[in-house]
């Protein structure tokens, strides 16, 4: 899958999202347990999304907004988060959080998990 395309508030729970989806546009969507390991989505807008629980291993998010999204039991370990928006992003109980967030990405108002602090 390439190339750009928008879709929004869509249920994509438990799917396999393996792929690029760079530059998409798939805000308020739900990625509940979905297995997305090293899929990339560098540059997507995925503001307001649900990836609760979600595989996110090895998944490139490089510069992609996901302002107010929910990161809660997601597996994010390897993760690259590099000039990403996690603005008021809920990151609470995201595994791999203390190593996949760096100095970079913007986190104003998120919620980190406790004992975090930016690489």
């Amino acid at each position: 899958m390439h190339g750009r395309r928008s879709d929004s508030d869509q249920d994509f729970s438990g799917t396999r999202w393996g792929g690029i989806y760079d530059g998409w546009n798939i805000h308020t969507c739900l990625f509940i347990n979905a297995d997305m390991r090293r899929s990339s989505f560098r540059g997507a807008e995925l503001s307001c999304s649900d990836f609760s629980g979600a595989d996110l291993r090895g998944a490139d998010l490089t510069g992609a907004n996901l302002r107010e999204c929910d990161f809660a039991g997601a597996n994010i370990a390897g993760a690259d988060f590099t000039r990403s928006s996690l603005v008021d992003a809920d990151l609470r109980g995201a595994i791999g959080a203390e190593f996949a967030i760096t100095k970079d990405a913007i986190t104003r108002g998120a919620d980190l998990p406790a004992g975090w602090g930016k690489q």
